[in-house]
């Protein structure tokens, strides 16, 4: 009897799992009536990465290669961390910066 119940159970999850599908199908965009989606242009140069310190500016430049351009704001390890002060011009890099590490 266990068995049969065990049955009916994995039967009816089954089909409760069948009818979620179907129900997330249905909600779904009319591809009939959507408009085309165009690709994202190509971008015009590298991507523009700021990092926060030269050993990250460093893996940066290492996995994107020619396609990034790569600026550490501490670009030295005679510097600690938590010793730095922002400059202006390090407020205009991270303004610009696509891509921040």
């Amino acid at each position: 009897m266990q068995g049969a119940t065990h049955r009916w159970n994995r039967i009816a999850a089954v089909l409760a799992a069948c009818g979620l599908i179907a129900a997330m199908g249905a909600c779904g965009q009319n591809k009939q009536s959507a408009e085309p989606v165009e690709p994202p242009a190509e971008p015009a140069g590298p991507i523009t990465v700021v990092a926060s310190v030269n050993q990250w500016g460093s893996l940066a430049a290492q996995i994107g290669g020619d396609d990034v351009a790569v600026t550490s704001i501490v670009d030295t390890t005679a510097v600690d961390a938590h010793d730095f002060e922002p400059q202006p011009a390090d407020m205009a890099a991270l303004q610009d910066a696509q891509v921040v590490v």
